[in-house]
């Protein structure tokens, strides 16, 4: 019986070091994910006018709430990834002077490429805030941006600016 018991203390003592171990790592990336400058925040500073219906138009983010590495571009409205990784994106459009019945997007771009873009219909004829948000690998150097799409038919709708209006959020989670 001495045998078995030895074992059993033997694996759970191996155990308890790979659990130590696993909780050591853990924390580290936790470290690296916090201290990395690979994020920011760019919003629409002032209204953006007469949006063209039927197309794909770039949001012009033209201010910064945070962009500790210098990334974003705000004279080209995007985020240039310093490192390539899997980044969080999440933008948001608010739309004003719709049209009722008509659909209004806001959608992600990587390198000048669509990757995410959900629906929004109105049902109002006042304002209404499109959200897209997406997990993707992005390569170095590749760009990141915010686009905005509607079908109401005529050329007077509006973006609405301000921080917590029109914005895009990146961060990278992981290389």
């Amino acid at each position: 019986m001495g045998g078995i018991e030895e074992r059993i203390v033997k694996l759970l003592k191996q155990l308890e070091e790979e659990r130590r171990l696993a909780d050591k790592r853990a924390k580290q990336l936790y470290q690296e994910a916090i201290k990395t400058t690979a994020k920011a925040r760019a919003y629409r500073n002032g209204d953006q006018l007469n949006i063209s219906s039927g197309v794909f138009t770039k949001v012009e983010l033209n201010a910064e709430s945070f962009d500790p590495g210098n990334d974003f571009d705000v004279s080209n409205y995007k985020y240039v990834a310093p490192v390539a990784g899997f980044y969080l994106m999440i933008g948001q459009v608010t739309w004003s002077d719709i049209v009722n019945g008509k659909r209004y997007i806001a959608a992600l771009y990587v390198n000048d490429g669509q990757v995410a873009i959900p629906g929004a219909h109105s049902g109002s004829v006042n304002a209404l805030t499109s959200r897209v948000s997406d997990i993707r690998e992005v390569g170095s150097g590749q760009s990141i941006e915010l686009f905005c799409w509607h079908n109401a038919g005529v050329d007077t709708v509006d973006i609405v600016g301000g921080a917590t209006q029109t914005f895009l959020t990146v961060h990278l989670l992981s290389k």
